[in-house]
């Protein structure tokens, strides 16, 4: 896994960008595997990764050095999940998207996209642990998910659709809040 990488410097230059299509169901912890045996191949999660940043970009930036970074991080978020690694997942995801924050080939349509998808993944891999009674990491995925959807964080990647990502974030949460019977700890109702 790698980890401890730098965001790339600032002198980098615009371009283009998408997502694939997102399914429409849908603070570092313990990065452990959420299940041992049950792998994530669901079609549903593997399509709601960010398309590939050199296939949205000019020729000319597409063997950038930050583009074949975050390229690189997203790929081994894939392999992460496919093995149900996914704290691990959502760190790569989360540092790839720094990168496309910092790297100006990235227009902010693709940079909402990415986030967007890095805050259904975060909340869909939550759900999964949760459903196999891994609350521990179901929750810090979660509050992954919660603290992409500040306002704050939100507009830092001009994210579209952020209080419907923050409720269905919100609903989450306070299942997972339900299964471990502590409905008074849940998360207070949003900021308005």
């Amino acid at each position: 896994r790698n980890s401890g990488r730098r965001l790339p410097s600032a002198g980098l230059r615009p371009g283009l960008g998408s997502v694939a299509a997102l399914p429409a169901s849908l603070s570092s912890g313990n990065l452990h595997s959420c299940v041992s045996e049950d792998s994530c191949d669901d079609v549903s999660c593997l399509a709601s990764f960010p398309e590939p940043i050199a296939d949205t970009l000019p020729e000319h930036l597409r063997d950038h050095p930050c583009v074949r970074e975050i390229q690189e991080l997203e790929d081994e978020a894939r392999q992460l999940a496919q093995e149900s690694k996914f704290g691990d997942a959502a760190e790569g995801l989360k540092q790839a998207l720094d990168f496309r924050r910092a790297f100006r080939g990235s227009s902010p349509e693709d940079l909402s996209q990415a986030a967007e998808a890095y805050v259904v993944l975060c909340n869909y891999w939550g759900s999964h642990c949760l459903s196999f009674g891994s609350t521990s990491q179901a929750l810090t995925l979660l509050k992954r998910a919660e603290a992409a959807t500040e306002a704050n964080e939100a507009t830092a990647v001009g994210l579209r659709g952020r209080a419907h990502l923050r409720a269905t974030t919100f609903s989450h949460l306070a299942a997972y809040f339900r299964a471990r019977c502590k409905l008074g700890a849940g998360p207070g109702p949003p900021p308005r």
